[in-house]
């Protein structure tokens, strides 16, 4: 129950963030719930999904209904895809997906792209070539450097059957929270040694009597007003840069510089 008590009055109550100056194993003990939670209330869309199957369902209907029957076969550095009549090409909006092994000539994915495509996949009988002209990415993977394999339509369904079972699944998502835990770990961590550090600078020009110890282990509690708006701003796709710093800086200085006396007694209501 503390750490939703913490939760709240670190969000607006500058005298109990102040208080907590002298608890750096409890400031630890909440900023790491505090980071979990946050990490999977980012991740509760995808779970949702997960649980309910969408996504499972979205891509078997897609290799049921749109993927023909076909055999891929990589030889000495060569694809030679079978049972699939080529040029094979898929349109969807702006993304096109042109198969053709056939063609003695060179072929280039630059070519396929009007209509309104800007993206796309082209697969040769010497490379796979992608373009992703939404991030600006552009890739290309040789058949030589592949070895020799083959694998049909059959085939790559049952793979997706195991590799979209549930308990694939489940292990995709606690490997996801897991590493995004570790990454927003860090980089909150980082973000509260960073503006401890400048807000101990201007406390040493002002002459305060504040320690680093001390604003660290408030900042590890006032930490929490900036990951709430940057988590909301990120849920409404909202995109304002430096804001975590910005808002962090501004509320840790706020509990540093606007400090009243706090006597013993209102330490231990607190």
């Amino acid at each position: 129950m503390w750490f939703f008590n913490s939760f709240v009055k670190s969000l607006y109550d500058l005298n109990w963030l102040r208080a907590r100056r002298t608890e750096t194993g409890r400031a630890f003990s909440y900023f790491f719930l505090l980071v979990f939670f946050v990490s999977g209330l980012s991740l509760a869309p995808m779970i949702v999904n997960v649980a309910r199957g969408d996504t499972v369902r979205e891509v078997m209907t897609v290799m049921n209904e749109k993927v023909p029957e076909f055999t891929a076969t990589v030889k000495d550095g060569k694809l030679l895809i079978t049972d699939l009549v080529q040029p094979y090409i898929v349109r969807d909006k702006d993304f096109v997906i042109v198969v053709d092994t056939v063609t003695s000539d060179t072929l280039h994915l630059e070519n396929f792209l009007v209509d309104g495509a800007k993206s796309g996949v082209l697969i040769s009988k010497e490379k796979v070539e992608m373009l992703d002209a939404r991030n600006g990415q552009a890739r290309s993977q040789s058949f030589s450097e592949m070895g020799n394999w083959s694998i049909n339509r059959t085939q790559v369904s049952q793979k997706l059957d195991k590799f979209l079972s549930k308990p694939m699944l489940a292990l995709y998502v606690l490997v996801i929270f897991i590493l995004a835990y570790i990454v927003r770990t860090v980089a909150t961590l980082v973000l509260v040694l960073i503006v401890s550090a400048l807000v101990l600078m201007a406390v040493k020009t002002a002459k305060r009597s504040w320690r680093f110890k001390e604003i660290f282990s408030v900042g590890l509690f006032a930490v929490t007003l900036a990951v709430f708006i940057s988590t909301a701003l990120t849920g409404m796709q909202v995109g304002l840069p430096f804001v975590s710093f910005i808002v962090f800086f501004t509320w840790l200085s706020a509990t540093v510089f606007m400090e009243k006396p706090i006597t013993k007694e209102e330490i231990k209501l607190q």
